[in-house]
């Protein structure tokens, strides 16, 4: 099962530049001038490189980020781009036909989820609870 590429979705944005570095928390994006910029830590896994770099995807196209929000915008927008991230990389109707076919044969974790979508276990259960939540 596959959801959104954010690779592919990274090569649509022209001026987008992409870095791989040490980055504590993972990865950043921000704005410079007319182009963007997304560092990755360059230690991350390939699954988890792929999540940070659709999680600033997110971000980006949202447009809201430091230096010019507050810690209070900040704090709503991360759990808006954690939900929607996990929205786009385990599309709620695969989600929902994964539950329903695997459901009474084992129960559905977010380790399992996280193999299945190719996505970290963080990720699979934000999807999982947006599941539950409705």
């Amino acid at each position: 099962m596959a959801g959104w590429n954010p690779w592919a979705a990274a090569a649509g944005h022209p001026r987008l530049e992409i870095w791989f570095a040490d980055v504590p928390h993972g990865a950043t994006w921000h704005r410079t001038g007319d182009a963007d910029v997304i560092t990755i830590d360059a230690a991350a896994s390939r699954r988890e490189r792929s999540a940070l770099l659709a999680h600033e995807l997110v971000h980006l196209e949202r447009g809201i980020g430091y230096p010019v929000a507050t810690e209070r915008t900040m704090e709503r927008e991360e759990a808006i781009v954690r939900r929607e991230t996990a929205r786009r990389l385990v599309p709620p109707c695969e989600l929902r036909a994964l539950v329903d076919r695997r459901a009474e044969v084992e129960p559905i974790t977010a380790a399992l989820v996280a193999e299945e979508f190719d996505v970290p276990e963080r990720i699979a259960a934000e999807a999982l609870q947006a599941l539950a939540t409705g």
